[in-house]
C-alpha cells in the first residue's frame, strides 16, 4: 500500500469514527495464512448453535484470502445465514461472494454456484463445517475441475470411532459425506466426536471452554456481533449494521457469558482449529497437543466408520494431550478474536 492510498485509509476511517459507524480493522497477509479459503457453514441466523459465528469469525480473521462462503441447508435462504456474513464483512472490511448452496441431497442438487466460485481463484483450501452435500453435487458434475481447483478439504464431521453412530452433519446426507470422503480429495478429516455424542477419546476436535474469557482482548464490535447472534435479535426490529455501531455495555457482559443451559462453557469444533489451513500441528506452551496424522479408514453407506470395507487413506485429526488442547483453543481463539 503507497502513502497516499495509506493517508486516504485512514481518512476513511477518521471519517467513519466521527458519524459512529464501525471501523473496518485492517488485516495485514502477514497476519494470517496463505491459500484461498471456501468456507462451506450451516450458519444461521437465528443460530441453531452459535459455534458457527465462532467459525466465521476465526476463519475471517485467519485467512488470507476468504475468496467465498456457502451457505448449506436454508442458511443461505429462508434462514437468513447472511446477516453474520454481513456483520463480520463489516467488521473486518472484507468482501467476497456469498451463495446459499444446495438444498436436500447432493444427488438432487446444483452445485452451478459453487463451481462459479471455484472458477474465481486457480487454488482454494475447502473448510467444511456442516454437510458435505455442496462439495459431493459439485464432484459428481465436474470432478476433473473440482480436483484441479481445490487442494486440501478440512471435514469438520462425523464420528472417528466405529460404533455405528452417525454424527448430526454426516446424518444430513450420509451419501454426499461418503462421496467426498472417498473421492481421493486431498482430506483433513477433524471428527466431532470419538466414542459417540459428548465424547472424544483423542480422534475428535470436540471440546468445551469457558465462554467469557474469549472475548477479553475483543473489540466492542465483536463482542457486539456475537450478542446479537446470542439474543436472536429480529434483523427487521433491530439493523445488523447499526447495532454493531453501539459501544458494548458492560452489563452485556452477562449475555457474553451465558453459552446455553446455564454452564458458561462453549461447545466448539472447529474454532480456532483453522489454524489447519496452515499447519499439520498444534503447539501449546512449547508442546505438542494435537496434530493431523496419516490414516486409513473405511465408511459404511450410512457414513459411520466400518471395519468392514475398502480403507480410503486421509489425513485425520488426533490430539495427543487432551488439557493442553484444551488450553490451546481458550488462548488461540481469544487471540483469533482480538485480531478482528
Amino acid at each position: 500500500m503507497d502513502r497516499r492510498a495509506f493517508l486516504g485509509l485512514i481518512a476513511a476511517a477518521a471519517g467513519a469514527a466521527a458519524v459512529g459507524a464501525v471501523v473496518p480493522k485492517v488485516l495485514q497477509s502477514g497476519d494470517r495464512g496463505a491459500a484461498a479459503v471456501l468456507h462451506i457453514s450451516d450458519l444461521f441466523h437465528p443460530h441453531h448453535d452459535p459455534d458457527d459465528h465462532f467459525d466465521l469469525a476465526a476463519v475471517s480473521a485467519r485467512a488470507a484470502v476468504l475468496g467465498g462462503v456457502v451457505l448449506d441447508g436454508d442458511g443461505g435462504d429462508t434462514g437468513n445465514g447472511r446477516v453474520p456474513i454481513r456483520q463480520m464483512q463489516s467488521i473486518t472490511g472484507q468482501t467476497y461472494p456469498t451463495v446459499a448452496g444446495a438444498r436436500g441431497a447432493a444427488t438432487a442438487s446444483d452445485p452451478t454456484k459453487l463451481l462459479e466460485l471455484l472458477e474465481r481463484q486457480p487454488s482454494w483450501s475447502v473448510l467444511n463445517v456442516g454437510a458435505l452435500t455442496d462439495l459431493a453435487a459439485a464432484l459428481e458434475t465436474d470432478r476433473k475441475f473440482v480436483t484441479e481447483r481445490v487442494a486440501k478439504v478440512l471435514v469438520f464431521a462425523g464420528e472417528a470411532s466405529p460404533n455405528g453412530y452417525v454424527e448430526h452433519n454426516v446424518a444430513y446426507d450420509p451419501e454426499a459425506y461418503v462421496r467426498v470422503m472417498t473421492s481421493g480429495l486431498p482430506i483433513r478429516w477433524i471428527p466431532c466426536f470419538d466414542g459417540g455424542i459428548w465424547s472424544n477419546a483423542g480422534l475428535a476436535s470436540w471440546v468445551r471452554v469457558p465462554q467469557l474469557p474469549l472475548f477479553a482482548s475483543a473489540r466492542d464490535p465483536v463482542k457486539r456481533f456475537f450478542t446479537y447472534a446470542f439474543r436472536k435479535l429480529d434483523p427487521q426490529a433491530a439493523d445488523p449494521i447499526a447495532y454493531l455501531e453501539v459501544p458494548h455495555p458492560p452489563e452485556d457482559d452477562e449475555v457474553l457469558a451465558d453459552a446455553g443451559e446455564g454452564s458458561g462453557e462453549r461447545n466448539l469444533w472447529c474454532g480456532a482449529l483453522v489454524d489447519l489451513l496452515e499447519t499439520n500441528e498444534i503447539r501449546w506452551r512449547g508442546s505438542q497437543v494435537a496434530r493431523m496424522e496419516s490414516a486409513e479408514v473405511a465408511f459404511s453407506d450410512d457414513g459411520a466408520v466400518s471395519r468392514r470395507g475398502r480403507p480410503v487413506q486421509l489425513e485425520r485429526f488426533v490430539v495427543t494431550s487432551p488439557e493442553g488442547y484444551q488450553g490451546w483453543m481458550q488462548d488461540r481463539l481469544t487471540q483469533l478474536l482480538a485480531r478482528l
